[in-house]
């Protein structure tokens, strides 16, 4: 694709007030993401619809991208058009309508809720160690919190979603999502150059 193809694309994506989250979760792709979500927040208050195809990555950037879409006037819907696999199924989460292509994939995956933190002698490192602790656990609560609170299932039923199988990792196809409250709906008429209504 030539650079003006590129800018049709990214011209038409604009218009019709659709941001793509692809690849790996980075700071540099949620960058992209809520540059993009501020420009159309900017442009009016219509609803922008977030498609993800991501197999996951940082989820400290996720929470980063929750904190914005939480201060912005338009609401983010989500499509999952192929993947939403680890952070970027806590993604999914975030947005206010939550949809999938019928043969999109999603993943969930074994969540520690120990941390052990090994003691050493040199104070700095442990001080560090224990800090890494806190914040892997406090990352923790807030994203079962999130599950919680979208999914209406019990901390216990979400545990054991992120623990199915005592360690191994779960996928479920969209519609077992959809069962699990991880969705919302599946789409069957998504047309990516048309408006959306589902």
């Amino acid at each position: 694709m030539n650079d003006l193809q590129k800018e049709a694309v990214a011209k038409k994506m604009f218009e019709l007030r659709r941001v793509l989250l692809s690849g790996k979760i980075d700071r540099t792709s949620i960058d992209k993401v809520i540059r993009e979500l501020v420009e159309l927040d900017f442009t009016s208050n219509e609803p922008i619809l977030l498609l993800i195809d991501s197999r996951g990555g940082d989820l400290d950037e996720v929470f980063h991208l929750q904190d914005l879409i939480g201060s912005l006037k338009a609401p983010v819907d989500c499509l999952v058009v192929r993947e939403a696999f680890s952070a970027a199924l806590t993604t999914v989460q975030i947005c206010r309508f939550r949809y999938a292509l019928p043969n999109a994939r999603l993943f969930a995956h074994e969540s520690k809720h120990t941390f052990d933190i090994p003691v050493t002698t040199n104070e700095f490192l442990q001080e560090g160690l224990e800090a890494i602790g806190r914040q892997l656990r406090a990352q923790l609560k807030r994203k079962m919190e999130l599950f919680m609170s979208r999914t209406s299932l019990s901390e216990k039923q979400c545990e054991q979603l992120f623990q199915v199988g005592g360690g191994f990792d779960v996928m479920l196809g969209a519609q077992r999502a959809k069962d699990l409250h991880l969705i919302d709906s599946l789409v069957l008429n998504f047309k990516l150059w048309e408006k959306f209504s589902p």
